[in-house]
């Protein structure tokens, strides 16, 4: 998607975005209901408002990968093109966001504190990444290898990386704060096996 004109690619991407903002809006709508009822124990209400600021990094991440999109559309309409190590470090880091949004994932859902190890290992160098991918970028721009106009609509994409790695370590320190999802189902379970 990075190194070639696929529109169809771009537009899944923003529509994935979208589809992911509805999925929010409505699982955030469902868990203020419970909180509305009363009906909640003090712990799940603890764990649903852990669930929801969760959440809110998984929406977080769905509206980065939005502006990732439509800054690759712009880069198609506009025609221009990024160095080949450009979009290397791009793809690297995106696999790595990646990977990182798949270890919160089975972080939350199961509780793995092995994934939640690796995230956190993987901190300084997401912290990092950013710095690294401008430093790399100013260097080729000064050597001629890429065009400096290129800088803002480059630099706007590390910025969504930058964030999406955040968004990562968010959900990591949540769910080792015992706000995973896996734990409020398991209280969820066992409240209503006493009822």
């Amino acid at each position: 998607m990075l190194d070639t004109n696929d529109s169809i690619k771009v537009n899944e991407v923003i529509k994935n975005a979208e589809d992911t903002r509805s999925l929010y809006d409505r699982i955030t709508e469902y868990l203020a209901e419970l909180f509305a009822s009363g009906g909640l124990t003090e712990d799940q209400a603890t764990q649903t408002a852990g669930i929801m600021y969760v959440l809110s990094d998984v929406d977080r991440m769905g509206a980065l990968c939005r502006e990732i999109g439509l800054s690759l559309k712009d880069k198609e309409d506009k025609r221009y093109k990024f160095s080949g190590k450009a979009i290397d470090d791009l793809k690297t880091s995106l696999q790595m966001i990646q990977n990182m949004f798949l270890l919160a994932a089975d972080m939350m859902t199961t509780g793995s504190e092995e994934s939640a190890k690796k995230i956190l290992k993987q901190k300084e160098q997401i912290m990092d990444l950013g710095i690294k991918m401008r430093k790399s970028h100013v260097q080729r721009v000064g050597k001629g290898k890429c065009v400096a106009k290129l800088t803002e609509p480059f630099n706007k994409i590390i910025h969504s990386v930058d964030r999406m790695g955040n968004c990562c370590i968010n959900m990591a320190d949540a769910v080792e704060g015992q706000t995973g999802l896996r734990y409020f189902l398991e209280s969820s379970e066992d409240d209503l096996k006493e009822a």
